[in-house]
């Protein structure tokens, strides 16, 4: 077997020359000056520099303004040493005007014979920089929503020991980024319902999405199993983001859509419920006077009255909540009204609550029905003593708030100037079941029997219909607070106007002509008007009631007519039947109208009359429309 002797040795001037002609990395030789003394042909590739047209060249003139001190440092720190070495990372200027980035490695050769100088290699790395960049602002960007949004982002591992967490929400509980990892997930968050299923389910590798609810904070989450490089689940990954406000203004919506449905409802029941009301009255009325008044059995029919005027009260009730009673409102001062009622509400409460207001000095005045408003303290005054049974204190506060844009907290009102008023207790509190129902009609946390579930839906009622607006607050343990806000005003109080005291009974042959589309009604109204003394023409509905009117030859003084009728409105009729007739004078019968609406009516001559009424009430109403020498309709 022959042995075959090494190759010679290379030329080692050609050889090393061919290589580092050849190189793919960009070698650059500078003096103690930082001048480029030689260039190998890489540099054209990579620079677009023709062969030695950058000798001569300080480095730093093509280093980035950015990276030049810091470059310069790095020269100065391998220049002032035999054989040092450095590295680093800077962007140089192509020809072209363009940059890019380059890994640097510097030795000092300036003592070696051959060299003398510092030789650069460098090689590109444009690309892993923009890489590298693009992931930066990616994590830049994701960092400045979790930062930014109510999110929180966290990872659990296997034995649900946080790993990771971050983002703004951590806030909103009290923690900073990264203070729960090592801790178990379980030991703050266990409360969370289905929370171990959760996460087990994440960790047999399902994605999982649910409502996260902890605390007065609603959370939608979303948990997915963490997959290492081998595909083995090693964890969970988490995104929480905070959606309690947005649910808060979904259930005020529905509050309000379903409040706007009862609205519907009480009024439609009112309607047929008064005319109800108004018949039995006058039945009753009617029966009476059949009686002698020494007769035993005026004592049971009286006590018929006073169940219907308790149903009326409640229609009354109904109407109010439904925001369709009329209301008599006036210029008043809350404050006022409190000291007035302040002797009456401690009798309410008894010895064993007591009562303490604290009224703010000159608060603005308000616009509101007075019996009305009085009645909403009353209600919400007895149901802090119904939760008190024990004893208590009950706080009437009342100042003058501003109320922005950016006012938080349920049913809050539109931005606004408002008179607050608030009523406090130092009961039990509510449970959220019935926070959540609160204002609705026939709700009631009292015991059956004890209450109708009308007395703060009434309340409901009366403070929207003056367009403020009623809310409570309370916990479990801590007590109740019923909030009012009364929008403030700038206009004066009507002053009344003087009218002669009406006559029940007609003065002389007068005609009235009657429209009410309910029978019962209808038939006592007729009774009633024709045993006062007017000649009375009836009709059940209006296109009747002006065939009527056309055929009657002699004068119709008065129109008393339903404001709702079948087929035309009454405001319809009274226009048809002033044709025919023109000094016809006009009485509208209605359970509800807004303030608008009467104000309307009224300023076409018309007057109204509330249902449910008695005999007494229509006849003295026709006499004062037919005597009152400023109503010509």
């Amino acid at each position: 077997m022959t042995s075959q002797s090494p190759p010679p040795p290379p030329d080692s001037a050609g050889f090393f020359g061919t290589l580092v002609e050849h190189a793919l990395e960009m070698i650059l030789v500078l003096d103690r000056e930082a001048r480029i003394t030689y260039q190998s042909p890489s540099a054209t590739e990579l620079l677009g520099y023709a062969r030695d047209e950058l000798l001569g060249t300080r480095v730093t003139d093509i280093v980035h303004p950015a990276d030049a001190p810091a470059a310069a440092g790095k020269f100065r720190q391998v220049a002032t040493r035999a054989g040092a070495v450095a590295q680093a990372e800077h962007r140089l200027r192509r020809k072209d005007g363009t940059w890019c980035v380059v890994e640097c490695v510097s030795r000092n050769l300036l003592d070696h014979p051959q060299v003398r100088g510092v030789v650069v290699s460098s090689r590109d790395a444009t690309a892993r920089w923009e890489t590298l960049q693009a992931l930066r602002n990616s994590e830049e960007k994701l960092r400045a929503v979790v930062n930014s949004a109510p999110v929180i982002v966290f990872s659990l591992d296997l034995e649900g020991r946080f790993t990771f967490s971050d983002g703004r929400g951590l806030r909103d509980l009290g923690l900073e980024p990264g203070q729960v990892v090592g801790e178990s997930v379980y030991k703050d968050f266990g409360s969370i319902p289905s929370l171990r299923e959760n996460i087990e389910r994440a960790l047999a590798g399902e994605t999982v999405q649910f409502l996260a609810l902890y605390g007065t904070r609603a959370y939608e989450t979303m948990y997915a199993p963490q997959i290492d490089e081998k595909g083995k689940v090693v964890g969970v990954l988490a995104v929480s983001v905070d959606v309690t406000e947005r649910r808060r203004l979904e259930e005020q919506v529905f509050q309000s859509q379903k409040m706007e449905a009862v609205d519907r409802l009480a009024g439609s029941v009112a309607h047929d419920f008064n005319n109800l009301v108004t018949a039995i009255l006058g039945y009753a009325d009617l029966l009476e006077g059949t009686f002698d008044p020494q007769d035993p059995r005026r004592a049971d029919i009286a006590q018929i009255s006073r169940a219907a005027a308790h149903a009326a009260d409640l229609t009354r009730r109904l109407l109010t909540f439904a925001r369709r009673q009329a209301s008599e409102p006036r210029v008043l001062d809350v404050n006022d009204l409190v000291d007035h009622l302040q002797r009456m509400l401690t009798r309410v409460l008894g010895e064993e609550i007591h009562l303490v207001t604290s009224l703010a000095p000159s608060v603005w005045p308000v616009k509101i029905d007075a019996s009305q408003f009085e009645q909403v303290l009353l209600n919400l005054v007895l149901n802090a003593r119904d939760a008190m049974p024990d004893g208590g204190l009950v706080t009437i506060r009342t100042e003058n708030v501003e109320v922005g844009a950016d006012a938080a907290g349920p049913s809050a009102p539109s931005p606004g100037s408002y008179v607050q008023v608030t009523v406090s207790d130092t009961g039990p509190g509510l449970t959220p079941d019935a926070r959540a129902h609160l204002f609705e009609p026939f709700f009631t946390t009292k015991e059956p029997g004890r209450g109708t579930g009308l007395g703060l839906a009434t309340c409901y009622g009366i403070v929207t219909q003056a367009g403020g607006q009623i809310a409570a607050r309370s916990e479990t343990g801590r007590g109740t607070t019923f909030l009012v806000w009364l929008p403030r005003t700038q206009f004066t109080p009507r002053t009344a106007q003087p009218h002669r005291e009406p006559l029940a009974a007609a003065l002389s042959h007068e005609t009235v002509l009657l429209v009410e589309d309910e029978p019962l009604v209808r038939e006592v109204a007729e009774r009633t008007l024709r045993q006062a003394g007017y000649a009375v023409v009836s009709a059940s509905d209006g296109r009747r009631a002006i065939e009527l009117a056309r055929r009657h030859e002699d004068p119709i003084h008065l129109l008393v007519a339903d404001v709702s009728l079948p087929h035309i409105s009454g405001r319809q009729l009274a226009t048809e039947v002033r044709e025919v007739h023109p000094a016809v004078r006009t009485l509208f019968m209605s359970e509800f109208a807004d303030d608008d609406f009467r104000e309307r009516l009224e300023s076409e001559g018309a007057h109204l009359l509330w249902k449910p009424f008695t005999r007494d009430a229509l006849a003295r109403a026709v006499r004062r429309v037919l005597d009152d020498p400023a109503r010509l309709a």
